[in-house]
């Protein structure tokens, strides 16, 4: 099981510089996106607390890491979103996203966020780029009752570990289930967790 540290309220002077944080997906997208902070599926703490704590580790030169898995995962659900806000705009919910993708002025608009959120991640963490092996997928699976990560989260958890990565910035709190690592979130539920279950670091 992991250690669990909310970064709503941990004092940010208590982060050693020499620290070393991944970062997930998710907090890409919020940090990233630049629709993150009006669109309704994100929460107010999704917007406020992970772009917050992000910065304050920028000033203070804390190293930032994200993989290249995180990266193309994060394109995908700017597409993905950009789909649904077109649809709910437009009242097109029939609408298949082979057709949505014919729509030229749309695919501008996504290149030029997909330019946004790519150009400030390669200015700001490091990216990691590793293939994922057969036989890790057959760890995966013969691990599967033991953890509740999807797939990627797995995969990409593991190799960060493999590599001395414990840190992770993420609003997953499937996270949680790995042993060894250092979960920083914002997710009350998965706050809640931890200071039940004496996980949470203070």
């Amino acid at each position: 099981m992991a250690r669990v540290c909310d970064i709503s309220s941990f004092p940010i002077d208590k982060i050693a510089d020499n620290m070393t944080f991944a970062v997930d997906t998710n907090v890409l997208y919020y940090m990233h996106y630049t629709k993150a902070t009006t669109y309704e599926k994100v929460s107010e703490y999704q917007s406020l607390y992970y772009p917050r704590f992000i910065n304050a580790l920028l000033d203070k030169d804390v190293k930032l890491v994200t993989t290249i898995h995180n990266v193309m995962e994060l394109l995908y659900i700017i597409e993905d979103t950009e789909f649904d806000i077109y649809k709910e705009i437009n009242g097109t919910a029939d609408l298949s996203k082979k057709n949505y993708r014919e729509i030229i002025s749309e695919r501008n608009i996504i290149k030029t966020e997909l330019d946004t959120a790519f150009l400030q991640i390669k200015n700001i963490y490091g990216i990691l780029n590793f293939e994922i092996e057969v036989l890790k997928i057959d760890e995966f699976i013969d691990c599967f009752s033991m953890h509740k990560c999807d797939n990627y989260d797995y995969l990409i958890i593991e190799y960060l570990k493999s590599k001395g990565y414990n840190n992770f910035i993420t609003d997953d709190r499937d996270f949680l289930s790995i042993d060894g690592v250092n979960v920083y979130t914002a997710n009350k539920r998965a706050v809640s967790f931890a200071a039940a279950n004496r996980i949470l670091i203070k």
